[in-house]
């Protein structure tokens, strides 16, 4: 089922011609980590040989001037460390069955989905709030940072077949067809069992401005009074969108959790059916 690649020491090769081999076998998973971190060694070993080669040519050369020996060592090493890195990846090469493809495409279409969404954030904390009429009628403060997810991958890692990739809390999750690349400090994965998600409709008061994709169901003010409407009172008091967004709660049984909202109304009304 897996193979070297021909050229690429680097390359490795899957084919699943049984929905059934499409788990995270540890025995597979391993050989996929210990090929990651021979290719992170050898590239931090062509990077110090690179950069040590350059400092020495470049204090040959201009052994006068330090400050113009550091500018071209600083600017050398980084275009070929750029260059190193863009070249060595980390490449996982798929094919499948009929049944197989038809596994991947169900078990992908729910993180295609939140991909297309035109912000995602992270919903850090929630706090009650004691009198919401100061707070745009909200019941609660909400803490969110937007989360970077799209369809592609690390700079890292290249694949012939589409994956998503979701960063959260400094960890790069890379959602592939029959696992999940989590890269942190170092490679591990997830199987899809481990995976645990649900989506609910969530109102939420945009200040910032609502997404294209974000469905408006109405309106308030910073400051509101009983019936709904602006306090006058406040010579100040902008108005707000009120957005009818996704609360996605995406869980792996690691432990992790993360409470995600996606501006777009329609991809949580999909996911929202995926799910049952």
């Amino acid at each position: 089922m897996a193979k070297g690649g021909d050229k690429d020491p680097f390359e490795l090769r899957l084919d699943y011609q049984n929905p059934r081999d499409m788990t995270a076998a540890p025995r597979l998973s391993a050989e996929i980590k210990a090929l990651y971190a021979k290719m992170s060694s050898d590239n931090a070993a062509a990077m110090r040989y690179v950069f040590l080669s350059l400092l020495s040519f470049v204090l040959v050369s201009f052994g006068v001037s330090f400050a113009i020996s550091g500018v071209l060592v600083l600017v050398l090493a980084v275009v070929v460390m750029a260059h190193v890195s863009s070249t060595r990846k980390l490449k996982i090469i798929y094919s499948f069955d009929l049944d197989s493809r038809r596994v991947v495409d169900k078990r992908m279409l729910p993180f295609v989905q939140i991909s297309r969404c035109s912000r995602v954030w992270q919903i850090t904390s929630s706090v009650s709030v004691h009198d919401p009429k100061y707070n745009a009628g909200a019941s609660a403060n909400v803490t969110r940072r937007q989360v970077n997810v799209y369809c592609g991958f690390p700079s890292q890692f290249h694949s012939n077949e589409k994956g998503v990739t979701i960063e959260l809390a400094g960890v790069k999750y890379v959602f592939m067809p029959d696992r999940v690349f989590v890269f942190g400090a170092e490679l591990s994965f997830l199987t899809y069992d481990q995976i645990q998600w649900s989506v609910r409709p969530y109102t939420f008061i945009e200040s910032n401005g609502a997404p294209g994709d974000a469905r408006v169901i109405g309106h308030t003010w910073q400051y509101v009074n009983k019936d709904g409407g602006p306090d006058k009172r406040f010579n100040y008091n902008p108005r707000y969108d009120e957005c009818q967004y996704g609360r996605m709660n995406l869980s792996f049984s690691a432990g992790r959790s993360f409470d995600l909202m996606l501006s777009s109304t329609t991809v949580s009304e999909a996911l929202a059916q995926l799910s049952h």
